[in-house]
Parts: structure tokens; sequence; C-alpha cells
């Protein structure tokens, strides 16, 4: 995939999270109006800030929700119009960001063109279900690319912002301080009901680094949120200790309406280095696949948290 210009030399966006989470392109040219009318060159925003922003300064009458607030954010981080400059553990929302408004205002533009492509091509599209690729590969090779795959990082990040009613996780290795772990401990914070499948979390075989990426999960989840968050083992071994069965899947599944299948785990290397490839799923064919992880996820043992 070549780094393509727009004719006045803008970076064309290869992140369109704002897109395809906000969808209103009037809300997308609020923002936009937000962002004008910001007088620095750069910006200290929280969502607090913003929302404030934007109801003042725009026609906007409802503030962003949290899904809003993340999908843009990221899509500013990930085309170098804002940086998280505050992070924090309580989750993307309550980061603070320093943003360039010109910059801003050029991706938005981009992300209201994709939002009117979208809404074009699923206006057209039959209830089949869609397949779109997603992969992990060396920098050098993506920018020769010729096809359409989406960088899968960019693409998982997308779905787990975009999440409103439950995340269904099948992955057998973490690491404690991916980034994916923070998305992952935000949801049940915005009341996402989440269900985690992995493995060796229990007995003489358990692993320390899946350990410590669990009780990252959920350390900072108070009583109530805790209650929406589902861990469990499935890793069975014979009497001589050999093992008979384990989570090997790579599975996220968002709302019973999207799922990544692929063959990445959800590491470092893997979402940044290694050759990974798999397929996001959004059609009836989810439901099937939602329902073998009820399965599985059944039959594993619970992990106390």
């Amino acid at each position: 995939m070549d780094s393509l210009e727009l004719s006045d030399g803008s970076p064309l966006c290869d992140d369109f999270t704002a897109a395809a989470v906000v969808q209103d392109t009037t809300r997308l040219r609020q923002l936009q109006a937000v962002f004008n009318s910001l007088p620095e060159e750069t910006a200290e925003l929280t969502k607090e800030t913003l929302n404030s922003h934007l109801l003042d300064w725009s026609e906007a009458t409802e503030p962003l929700s949290v899904p809003e607030f993340n999908a843009v954010m990221v899509s500013l981080a990930n085309t170098h119009a804002a940086t998280e400059s505050q992070p924090t553990p309580e989750g993307y929302e309550k980061y603070t960001f320093t943003v360039k408004p010109d910059a801003a205002v050029r991706v938005l533009d981009q992300q209201v063109v994709a939002a009117l492509a979208t809404q074009q091509r699923e206006s057209a599209r039959s209830p089949s279900t869609d397949v779109q690729l997603v992969a992990t590969v060396p920098q050098e090779v993506e920018k020769a690319l010729s096809v359409d795959v989406e960088r899968l990082d960019i693409a998982l990040r997308r779905m787990l912002v975009d999440a409103s009613e439950i995340v269904r996780v099948a992955n057998p290795y973490f690491d404690p301080d991916q980034w994916i772990i923070d998305d992952l401990a935000a949801l049940p914070k915005r009341g996402v009901e989440t269900r985690v499948l992995t493995r060796e979390m229990t007995g003489e075989s358990a692993d320390q680094r899946a350990l410590d990426a669990i009780t990252a999960l959920v350390e900072d989840l108070t009583t109530d949120e805790v209650q929406l968050m589902s861990i469990r083992d499935f890793y069975e071994t014979s009497r001589s200790g050999h093992q008979t069965g384990a989570v090997h899947a790579k599975i996220i599944s968002v709302d019973d309406e999207r799922c990544y299948i692929g063959s990445a785990n959800l590491t470092d290397l893997n979402l940044r280095g290694n050759f990974e490839f798999g397929v996001i799923l959004k059609g009836p064919l989810v439901a099937e696949v939602t329902a073998v992880f009820d399965a599985i996820f059944s039959h594993a043992d619970p992990v106390p948290v």
C-alpha cells in the first residue's frame, strides 16, 4: 500500500474509525467546526473539553458518546493529527490529547467522504456476510501491497471502540502492557459485557504473563464493573500431564454483529511485527461464530476475578 496524498499535499488517511463509528456526516462536520474554531496551533483536549466546545461552537445538541469520542481520537492519533499526551488506566475516554486543529480538519474531511461512501455501499448491499481482509505485515511490505488489506491493529481497535453491548474474545496469549489490555479493560467501564476465553490461568500450569495480563484487565474495575467481566480458562491435560485440549483460536466478536477470526495472538509482536492474516466478518455468519464461542466458553473453567 503506497503512501498517497491528496491534491493539496495532505496525506491520505489509512484509519477511518471515526467514519465507521460516528457515521453521521453532520456530526463529523460539527466536529470540524470545533477544530476550525481553535485558535492555537496545538490544543490540549479531553472528552469533557471537546464536548463543551462542540455544544458551544457548533449546532450540535448532544455531546459525543464515549464510543464516538474514542473513535474520533483513534482516527486523529493514527493519522498524526493528535497524540496521547496524558494516558490513564481509567480508559481511552479519560486520556488528554494534544491535537493539531488544522490537521484534524483535514482528517475529518476524509472521514466525511468515507462515511458517505459507506452509506452508499451498504444501501446497495444484500444481507449476505461481508468479509474484510486484515493483516500484520512488515512496513516495507505494506508499502508495496496493491490489494485492499487493512492493518490488523487498526481494525481490531476500531471494533472494540465501537462495542456497545457485548464483546467476546478468544485468545491464547496476552502481553500485560499491550494496548489491547487497556481497550478491553475499558469495556466494562462503558457497560459492555466482556467475555475472555484464554488458557493456563489456573493450577500448576498457570502462566505468569497471562496472570499479569488478566490482573491488568480487572485491577481498576469497580465491583459493579467486575460483574461485566467474565474470564474462563480452557486448558486440559491428561493424568500424565500432557495437553489434551486448549484455546488456540483467535477471535474477537462485537455485539453479535462483527467478528475477527485470524492467526494473530493479541500480543505486540503479532499485532505489529509478525506476518499475521485474518478476516473480519459482518453479517449472518457472525451468529454461528458466537454460538461456537459460547459453547466452548460454557465448557471452560471460570477464573476468579
